[in-house]
């Protein structure tokens, strides 16, 4: 999951700087700024007291943070079958404007030389998770076919709805990289939608994405058939409420 180029954002701003500038113009509007806070007012024996929580609901900008933190505490050996994508990057290929950079930056980072690549969606203000397997794999096996893998933590929204935008973001990738016989066998390759646990509110989708792909980065073996096998990863009971709140506990100071 090799850092691949950013998208021309600012990193986190120092407190000062904070005072004078605004945050990207690529930040998704209907994801709020990470300088907004829940409030809520708690009752002490003397008076109220006002606490101040992060707002739990991610932007870009915070998403981007955190997994560059996740990212530095994985060993090299880990780091070496991941590669991950700009969490804006597949927005971005959305408009026919930056369409063109998007495709150019990725041939620059030879994503299919890694064994799994993640890229992080953010359309309609939810986020979610493709997974893209055994791409360097394109001569057919019973073990090392390549599929692709949407995690979604709210599957009332239909995950498979934003299928034809997926293929064609694959296809335009190999077209970019003049391999126009694989991009024509996109088609082919299964898209799986694994049931994995779900969110509970309407906030929360950002930190289960993170959530995911550190929990994946944990177990994901070098060598899997993941047609047959990703059940054994992922699965409903993949992880507790109580394993996801101490995650967020421990990533939220970094924001």
């Amino acid at each position: 999951m090799e850092a691949c180029r950013r998208s021309n954002r600012k990193r986190k701003p120092s407190e000062k700087a904070r005072k004078n500038t605004s945050t990207s113009s690529w930040i998704i509007e209907d994801v709020p700024d990470y300088k907004e806070r829940d409030q809520e007012l708690e009752m002490i024996s003397d008076g109220f007291t006002i606490t101040q929580q992060i707002n739990r609901k991610l932007n870009s900008d915070q998403f981007d943070i955190i997994l560059e933190n996740m990212w530095n505490d994985f060993s090299i050996e880990k780091k070496n079958l991941f590669k991950y994508l700009d969490c804006l990057w597949f927005d971005m290929y959305m408009t026919q404007e930056t369409k063109p950079k998007v495709l150019k930056w990725i041939k620059k980072e030879n994503i299919f030389s890694k064994k799994y690549v993640f890229v992080p969606i953010v359309c309609w203000g939810h986020w979610r998770l493709l997974i893209l397997c055994n791409f360097g794999e394109f001569i057919q096996s019973q073990t090392q076919c390549p599929c692709m893998l949407l995690l979604d933590s709210l599957n009332s929204s239909d995950p498979k709805t934003i299928e034809p935008n997926i293929r064609m973001f694959l296809r335009d990738i190999f077209r970019e990289e003049n391999t126009e016989e694989i991009a024509d066998s996109v088609a082919n390759i299964p898209l799986l939608v694994p049931k994995v646990p779900q969110q509970q509110n309407s906030e929360d989708c950002g930190i289960f994405v993170l959530y995911y792909i550190n929990l994946f980065m944990q177990s994901a073996p070098e060598d899997l058939s993941i047609i047959e096998s990703y059940s054994n990863i992922m699965n409903e009971n993949w992880f507790s409420v109580e394993g996801l709140e101490t995650f967020w506990n421990e990533i939220c100071t970094s924001i």
